[in-house]
């Protein structure tokens, strides 16, 4: 129950800071929010994902220690061992839902609104919005001696292209 109720309110969390920020404009550090990111076996911390005002699900890290989507709304591509402010373009290729995290590394996050078109009797993509996630260093466990998670930085941002 405990785990639950954290696990929540760190979403809950996240979910408000993104309302805040956004990493677009001159300062590549503007809109930045950092997080200790704990994978599933450690509290399973995840960044909430938002187009608009819609909720369309999260990033976390697994027991693996990859990056994984709650949902097909949501992928993700390495865009290579960069910053967050070098990064100027969405990657054309190498989207999934499940990716290796890799410090030093920044990921873009691709998250799409589906709704229901009752016409064409299908789920359709509504808008777009994309993330930048930059993995600073892994969070060792003082107890287990292994990974727990991972520090990161994270923002919203509006791609130019």
């Amino acid at each position: 129950m405990k785990k639950t109720f954290l696990f929540f309110a760190a979403l809950f969390a996240a979910l408000v800071s993104f309302t805040l920020t956004s990493c677009d404009g001159n300062d590549p550090e503007e809109g930045v929010i950092t997080l200790k990111m704990r994978n599933a076996d450690n509290g399973d911390t995840g960044i909430a994902c938002k187009v608009g005002d819609n909720h369309v699900g999260y990033i976390s890290i697994n027991d693996a220690n990859n990056f994984v989507s709650s949902n097909d709304h949501i992928e993700m591509a390495d865009a290579g061992a960069k910053k967050l402010g070098a990064v100027t373009k969405v990657p054309s290729s190498g989207w999934t839902r499940e990716l290796a995290v890799v410090p030093g590394h920044t990921y873009v996050i691709k998250c799409k609104d589906k709704y229901w078109d009752y016409n064409q009797d299908r789920y359709v993509d509504g808008e777009t919005a994309y993330y930048k996630i930059y993995v600073i260093d892994w969070i060792n466990g003082a107890s287990s001696g292994g990974f727990i998670g991972a520090e990161v930085k994270y923002c919203e941002w509006e791609p130019n292209d």
